[in-house]
């Protein structure tokens, strides 16, 4: 999916992407809950995308997991990464962990608003390496200052 995003460092909107998984069957009554799984990133091109990888960076497991556990799961892909469908491509604010965050709200607020299925207000994030400093980010900066509806029941930095 191509979502827009703000940058943390310029507040500059940029479309960024990201994949959206919705399990099979029926959704629980107030809909899936949705975890955003923010991966590590393996370079600054835009061709280094989870979208764009065959494991999505190695976390098609844990995609495959939490589907399975009944959950709508978001990947994204980080701003300057991946193939956005107005064909821009912009710069990646490597470790900038603002932006991450906002790429983590805002790819949850699209993939709610896109996912095949109702969705809950409940969401969470889970990280690892960059992802695991997003994680961080939108939780203690990012989710407190545009996210309307405090719904975020934690965030989780596994170590791999």
């Amino acid at each position: 999916m191509t979502y827009r995003s703000r940058s943390g460092i310029d507040d500059d909107n940029t479309h960024v992407t990201g994949s959206v998984f919705v399990p099979k069957g029926d959704p629980p009554e107030g809909g899936y809950p949705v975890v955003a799984l923010a991966p590590e990133t393996i370079g600054t091109a835009a061709d280094c995308a989870a979208s764009l990888s065959p494991n999505l960076l190695g976390s098609s497991a844990d995609v495959a997991a939490l589907l399975k556990a009944g959950y709508v799961v978001f990947v994204p892909d980080y701003r300057g990464l991946g193939k956005p469908s107005d064909g821009k491509t912009v710069y990646h604010p490597y470790l900038d962990s603002t932006t991450a965050g906002y790429v983590i709200i805002d790819g949850v607020r699209a993939a709610k608003t896109l996912a095949s299925a109702p969705t809950s207000t409940s969401w969470a994030v889970l990280g690892s390496f960059e992802g695991g400093q997003a994680a961080c980010d939108q939780r203690t900066r990012g989710q407190l200052r545009i996210w309307p509806e405090p719904d975020c029941h934690g965030e989780s930095v596994p170590d791999r």
